[in-house]
């Protein structure tokens, strides 16, 4: 773990969207409020600043399908992270770094399978993957609205294995942006 200056995020080893995340200023404080809360379990992580992102993909086999990249809106209040939504689509991938992205993700994680969740940070220095999610995210919730077909349709397709998704392409009509808003303030 670096030893360096700067702020740092506390989060529970298994949360979901942002619930008990906190920021310190520093590694020592940050480390003062872990041993405040013994026998609990939580992930320290260097803050990174930069642009907030999210991919749905569909896993199978090691490989991923990009179903969506979102933006991801969080605001940080009493050093609390608080989870406001996402844009479903609601970023770009022009490049192709966010695909290669997924399917870095998908060959490290070869038996992920199904609906996948990976949250990251942009910044200057690249892309830093924050968690993978192999389960259903807020975003899932947009992308029937965003992508113009049923996202629970195509994993039931992944039964059949990887190989039927390759056959054709994905039966996505549309990729417009789509606003998912989550209440988050009154949250403790």
């Amino acid at each position: 773990m670096p030893d360096g200056a700067g702020a740092w995020v506390v989060k529970p080893d298994d949360g979901a969207g942002c619930l008990d995340t906190r920021l310190f200023s520093d590694r020592a404080a940050a480390l003062a409020h872990i041993r405040a809360h013994a026998g609990q379990d939580y992930v320290l992580q260097p803050f990174v600043a930069g642009e907030l992102g999210s991919l749905s993909l569909l896993c199978c086999d090691g490989k991923a399908w990009v179903l969506s990249c979102n933006r991801e809106r969080v605001a940080v209040r009493d050093n609390r992270f608080h989870f406001l939504g996402s844009t479903v689509n609601g970023l770009l991938d022009a490049d192709g770094a966010l695909a290669r992205l997924a399917q870095q993700v998908a060959a490290a994680l070869p038996t992920l399978w199904g609906y996948v969740g990976v949250d990251f940070i942009r910044h200057a220095g690249g892309t830093v993957v924050l968690d993978v999610n192999p389960r259903l995210t807020a975003a899932y919730a947009g992308l029937h609205a965003s992508l113009g077909c049923n996202p629970a349709g195509l994993v039931i397709d992944l039964l059949k294995g990887p190989d039927a998704l390759q056959a054709a392409p994905l039966p996505i009509t549309r990729r417009r942006a789509v606003c998912v808003d989550v209440d988050s303030f009154g949250q403790p």
